[in-house]
């Protein structure tokens, strides 16, 4: 099958980025679908350059659930007669509106079912010799206890495996259900215990889903922007960011910054800002500038502050309106 996984060495601390159908697809208009090739979506496409720029190609894995695919191949399939028959109807209705007016044309190469289904084996093949070789197509795990463990949550009603409004012959269904819970079982399976799996989906649910001991295991995020920030600080790409995140969350730092001026990190601060940081002229050391709110009062703080040490070497500090 074209894009079939490889193993990758457990050694290594490693990100797994899985793709959900609904950030992979590229929609025009009103939610068209492109039926002469598959592409990646733009955000995708950015992820994969990051990774190319930042040289994470041996740190982070681009992965597509083989069910992902699958639902993709199967939109195209079904969307493709459905629009051409919508495209035929609207020429019919421009030539009877027009008439001698204009001459309106549009000849379709692909007439049948059979010529189409031939046409999607060709789609697949070039995406996957070609934009798809830097992903990997990852397989649903097909035992007997994944099997029972489904079914299970399936009579149960546990997520993904909840009730829809799509009613279809008196039943109640929820065909979506099975697909996200073999997106959840992929992730598990392929994921070993050095590994973080990280699922790309504008499907709010799935962060509900990742809970208890999978819930430092696996991350859910619903832009391009807030994977990039997150593997960023992970991998320590940028250390601006991380020098930031270490001042506005490590009370450490806060005490040291605001003991600095003779006061106690304690509820007389009722307000603690990073407003800037910036590079020095030394390795790994910046500069840090931070307001807060003392006792009412406002104070300037600028740090200078050791990344590698994490600690502060140098504090000065003004009172505002003093």
């Amino acid at each position: 099958m074209w894009g079939e996984h490889k193993m990758t060495s457990p050694a290594r601390k490693k990100f797994n980025i899985f793709f959900d159908t609904n950030v992979l697809e590229t929609r025009y208009g009103s939610g068209l679908l492109q039926f002469g090739e598959f592409r990646l979506s733009g955000e995708c496409s950015k992820i994969q350059e990051f990774i190319k720029k930042n040289n994470l190609k041996n740190d982070v894995e681009l992965c597509i659930p083989d069910v992902v695919w699958r639902e993709i191949i199967q939109h195209m399939r079904e969307n493709f007669f459905s629009q051409k028959q919508s495209v035929q109807s609207l020429i019919e209705n421009y030539i009877k509106s027009f008439g001698d007016l204009a001459e309106i044309n549009c000849e379709f190469k692909i007439n049948n079912n059979t010529e189409y289904e031939e046409y999607l084996k060709k789609i697949e093949k070039d995406f996957w010799t070609g934009e798809g070789k830097e992903c990997k197509l990852i397989p649903y795990p097909k035992s007997k206890g994944v099997v029972d463990k489904l079914i299970n949550k399936a009579f149960k009603k546990e997520r993904p495996f909840v009730e829809t409004k799509a009613i279809k012959g008196g039943k109640i269904y929820s065909d979506a259900g099975l697909k996200d819970a073999l997106i959840i079982e992929t992730m598990s399976d392929f994921c070993n215990k050095d590994t973080i799996g990280i699922l790309y989906s504008n499907d709010a649910d799935f962060r509900s889903m990742f809970t208890g001991d999978l819930k430092d295991k696996f991350q859910v995020f619903n832009t391009f922007d807030a994977i990039i920030n997150y593997l960023e600080i992970e991998n320590k790409l940028n250390k601006k960011k991380l020098v930031r995140l270490a001042f506005e969350n490590g009370d450490y730092l806060k005490e040291t910054v605001v003991d600095s001026s003779g006061n106690n990190y304690d509820k007389s601060v009722t307000k603690f800002v990073v407003k800037n940081v910036s590079s020095s002229d030394e390795a790994d050391i910046f500069i840090v500038n931070i307001s807060a709110t003392i006792n009412e009062a406002k104070y300037l703080y600028e740090i200078k502050y050791d990344f590698t040490a994490n600690e502060v070497v140098d504090s000065s500090y003004t009172i505002e309106n003093e």
